[in-house]
């Protein structure tokens, strides 16, 4: 009877490379202090009367 092909050796499995030092995130600038965006409402147009002369 033929003897039994020999069990493959498992490969070994690879050695988990270390994960990446995650570098620091850089800290956020500080947000400017916002400059009020509501625009300044102009003065409603002054109607002049006008005077239709007869």
């Amino acid at each position: 009877t033929p003897t039994n092909t020999p069990t493959p050796t498992e490969t070994p499995t690879p050695t988990i490379t270390p994960t990446v030092t995650i570098t620091p995130t850089s800290t956020p600038s500080p947000t400017p202090t916002s400059t009020p965006t509501s625009t300044p409402v102009p003065p409603p147009p002054i109607y002049l009367p006008i005077i239709v002369r007869g």
